[in-house]
């Protein structure tokens, strides 16, 4: 009886051919299977059938930064590294003595962004690791021009090329060269590769930028502004460039002592936040073992933003959403497709179709894997499992898209009424028809159902009739053998067939022989003694081999079946991305139905504008959180100076601001009732100062860096979140710095350019004409907001239209005590309230008191008393005075001890002062 869900599906318009393929397009293993296999061979579609290349048009058509030489044929050369699923590169273009570095981005499993990176930068040579990542390799092998060949250089590392790899010589080729118009690949040991080596080549670098009494100990923390050290693949894929270009200082290609600048760029369409930002908004978040035993080893998600909209059914989707969390866009096409999804899924009268989604999603697996070890005949039986199972949910979820008339101007239906073909219902089908999983189970490998092959179906009923027909013919040739009175039995032995088996007798052997009428003596065992028969030899030629001859038969089987199964490869890697597209914006729409998010508008207008902002983390562990509207960046206010006592909110309203850009930008809903926000090209922080033994950095040349990122990158449409910086340093230092560069952000001129790339030399600064190399300016600062004690701040920045002043209201309930409302106002605050906080602290009210009186003093500009000097003020002063005089006075140098005269005059001061 067929369990299987699926009516017979009517069959799908082919051609004669495709209808009837042909048998050099299966592989023939006997008339008979060929014949069987036809009823489902028929059925699949092959006009589906595709190439494992990738042929897709890229993810990203331009990128940021303009590395593609002048000429017609490219002199870039290219450095990359790819590890753990993260891809860094280095380019560097000879004509402009220039290095740009592609920030660490998470890559697809397809390399897609690689490849945009290599179409757009067109290199002309390609530097690697010999231990190249075999996918990469045969993407790198996609790449290459199918009639480049490589090419012999004495110069370059021919131990790294493998044997026998055509494609992968020591200095082969990739795209076009200088002289051959074919790109090259070089292969450089791993080595070259280190972290460590490559910090300390990057730290020799000279460049005209850097000043010329510049110490080498300072160098690294120079380049920090504007190179992100945390950013491990771009680092080392910047130490294998570096040392390519040691090794090649030619004429046609500069040597790293010609490098004029360095700088970062990201791929078009990305938002730029940097590792430190990412870690204090807290986006990714991982808890360690608690067992020191596995620490390090084992870890899971903690609070996060990623943790808190991780609600996917499948491992598929939890990976994409990860990969949108580390990847934000800016891109208008992918974030209002996702929004109209979102919005689609959080309407109630769809909450019927969103449930079977769900229920089909947990059925649909990852089987990139699965058919990455099918290629190589490793199939599995729970391979085979999860391609029935992902094939049949998969056929469902497209039939429910079609039967509720599901809107296709929403890019996720479409995607799935094109890639879930028809076909996957028939491929769903013939798995289960052809594997027979419970019997796989038993007998531990993959078996074939009955009803496929007539002959395997026959084989396997000799099989299990053998045990009957042997005992049948073992009792016939007892009766045939004169004078037998012990047991006999017929066994099979491979390489030997059926033989008679006769239990030992005390008689055997006696005379020297084994030897009996009608049978051929084998071999003697402890189970008896071994003969040939004309009935057992009958047998051979009958039955033969059985168990042998079903294993060819059913692997013939099952190598027809991954043969169609194959031809859907490109099919499956499409259902795979459209099913964790579809489970992550479920994931997204019912965190936002269950927290009452909202899903912002995106726009072209640089500024924010959210109504009743909430912190999502924060709202999660408090039992009640005020939210607070915020309105910036729109014409004026772009920068904003935000003040209040401690312990106001003012980092929380910081991060929260920052959070709901960041959120927007990945596709989510934000926490808050209305919420408008500009495209962002990058987000800066300086909220959290990481601090580490192995950086040899002070905290605040760790707040300095982060800064500076933010001086040497920010445009027009950056955004620059600040929380109290300066205060690593002295007071007055810290206040100069802080003004210094609110100045510079609010007197320059910014490019208005996306794809503006930032040289040190210009540094995003506008000319008085209003042009950077001919580009159109704005007089437009990034948006800023940053929260700062130094009140005195107001006397130091211009005044100007474009600066806002923000505080936290707060109340006083008495004397002591001062309530805070958290809602942010127009104005400014000028007491930290620090005492306060100290009593809130637990300080003693001696410390609170003269804490307090200093205060005053330093506000009034008189001088602070010391304790001493207090305590023994009046006339308890002046007998003191009178006392040591008169000591010092009758002090004979000759007949004294001038120490036990020192230790009187101490005893009398601790005495008064203790008074």
């Amino acid at each position: 009886m067929n369990h299987f869900p699926f009516s017979t599906p009517q069959p799908s318009t082919l051609t004669s051919e495709q209808q009837h393929p042909s048998s050099s397009e299966l592989p023939i293993v006997t008339d008979s299977v060929s014949r069987r296999f036809a009823f489902f061979a028929s059925d699949v579609d092959k006009s589906k059938e595709v190439s494992l290349g990738f042929n897709r048009k890229p993810i990203f058509e331009t990128f940021g930064v303009p590395v593609r030489s002048n000429d017609d044929l490219s002199q870039v050369v290219m450095s990359v590294v790819w590890h753990s699923g993260t891809l860094g590169a280095a380019l560097y273009n000879p004509e402009t003595a220039t290095i740009d570095l592609l920030r660490d981005i998470p890559e697809d499993p397809t390399y897609q962004t690689l490849q945009s990176l290599v179409r757009s930068a067109s290199p002309c040579m390609i530097v690697v690791s010999h231990t190249l990542d075999d996918k990469l390799r045969e993407i790198l092998k996609e790449l290459v021009a199918a009639e480049s060949h490589a090419e012999k250089d004495d110069g370059d590392f021919a131990l790294e090329a493998e044997e026998g790899d055509s494609q992968f010589m020591d200095h082969s080729r990739l795209l076009p060269d200088q002289r051959s118009g074919k790109a090259r690949i070089s292969l450089l040991p791993g080595k070259d590769f280190a972290l460590g080596p490559a910090k300390q080549r990057i730290a020799r670098l000279r460049l005209p930028c850097m000043p010329e009494d510049i110490a080498s100990t300072e160098i690294h923390s120079f380049l920090s502004t504007f190179i992100d050290f945390q950013r491990f693949c771009m680092v080392r894929a910047l130490g294998g460039l570096l040392v390519y270009l040691d090794k090649h200082p030619g004429s046609e290609r500069a040597g790293p002592s010609s490098v004029l600048a360095v700088r970062m760029f990201s791929m078009e369409g990305d938002v730029v936040i940097d590792q430190n930002s990412m870690h204090a908004l807290r986006v990714f978040h991982t808890n360690s073992h608690p067992s020191a035993f596995k620490a390090g080893k084992a870890s899971k998600e903690g609070v996060s933003l990623y943790a808190l909209f991780n609600r996917c059914r499948s491992t598929i989707g939890a990976r994409m959403l990860r990969l949108w969390f580390s990847r934000p866009t800016q891109n208008p096409s992918i974030l209002r497709s996702r929004h109209q999804a979102i919005r689609f899924f959080m309407n109630a009268d769809n909450a019927q179709v969103k449930v079977e989604f769900e229920k089909l999603l947990l059925g649909i697996k990852d089987v990139r894997t699965t058919m990455g070890r099918m290629s190589k005949g490793a199939c599995t039986l729970n391979d085979w499992i999860a391609l029935q199972k992902t094939a049949e949910n998969s056929f469902i979820l497209s039939k429910i898209v079609s039967r509720e008339n599901l809107p296709l101007d929403i890019e996720i239906f479409g995607k799935i009424q094109d890639y879930f073909v028809k076909d996957l219902g028939r491929i769903a089908r013939i798995i289960h028809n052809v594997v027979d999983a419970e019997a796989s189970v038993l007998e531990e490998r993959i078996v074939v159902k009955p009803g496929i092959v007539e002959e395997l179906d026959d084989l396997k009923r000799s099989l299990y009739r053998l045990n009957e027909t042997l005992t049948v013919i073992a009792n016939e040739e007892v009766s045939q053998i004169e004078g037998l009175t012990r047991e006999i039995r017929i066994t099979y032995i491979p390489h030997m067939g059926y033989l008679l088996v006769l239990n030992q007798g005390a008689e055997d052997g006696l005379d020297g022989s084994y030897e009996r009428p009608g049978l051929e003596f084998v071999f003697k065992a402890k189970s008896g003694l071994f003969y040939k028969s004309e009935r057992t030899r009958q047998l051979d030629n009958d039955f033969g081999d059985l168990v042998p001859k079903i294993h060819d038969f059913e692997r013939a089987v099952l190598m027809q079946l991954q043969e169609i199964v194959l031809r859907y490869t490109r099919v499956f890697q499409d259902i795979m991305e459209a099913a964790a597209e579809l489970d992550c914006l479920i994931a997204m729409a019912n965190v936002a139905t269950s927290r009452n998010y909202t899903v912002p508008q995106m726009g072209n207008d640089i500024g924010i504008m959210i109504e009743e902002g909430r912190h999502p983390l924060q709202e999660l562990y408090v039992p009640t959180f005020v939210p607070n509207s915020t309105s910036i960046g729109y014409d004026e206010n772009r920068v904003n100076i935000l003040t209040g006592p401690n312990m106001s909110g003012k980092s929380v309203y910081l991060k929260q601001v920052a959070v709901m850009v960041f959120l927007a930008h990945v596709g989510c809903p934000v926490p808050a009732s209305v919420a408008k926000i500009g495209y962002t090209d990058k987000i800066f922080t300086r909220l959290l100062s990481d601090e580490t033994v192995a950086l040899r950095q002070s905290a605040f040349l760790i707040d300095l860096t982060q800064v500076g990122l933010a001086v040497n990158y920010a445009t027009n449409k950056s955004l620059i979140i600040l929380d109290e910086f300066g205060k690593g340093t002295r007071a007055s230092d810290g206040l100069a710095l802080l003004a210094s560069i609110l100045r510079f952000f609010s007197n320059r001129s910014f490019d208005t350019s996306t794809t503006s790339s930032t040289t040190h030399g210009l540094r995003n600064i506008g000319s008085v004409n209003g042009t950077i190399n001919g580009r159109r300016v704005a007089h437009q600062p990034p948006v800023i907001l940053l929260a700062t004690h130094f009140h005195t701040l107001m006397e130091l920045v211009p005044t100007t239209t474009m600066i806002r002043y923000l505080t936290l209201d707060t109340v006083h309930s008495d004397g002591q005590s001062l309530v805070f409302l958290y809602k942010v106002k127009t104005g400014m605050f000028y007491s930290s309230h620090a005492t306060l906080t100290s009593r809130a602290a637990g300080f003693s009210e001696k410390v609170v008191e003269r804490m307090q009186e200093m205060t005053e003093k330093l506000r009034d500009n008189k001088p602070i008393e010391p304790l001493a000097k207090l305590r023994t003020s009046g006339a308890g002063f002046c007998d003191l005075a009178g006392t040591i005089v008169e000591k010092v006075k009758n002090f004979d140098p000759v007949t004294h001890d001038a120490r036990a005269i020192l230790d009187e005059v101490l005893c009398i001061v601790r005495r008064k002062s203790s008074r």
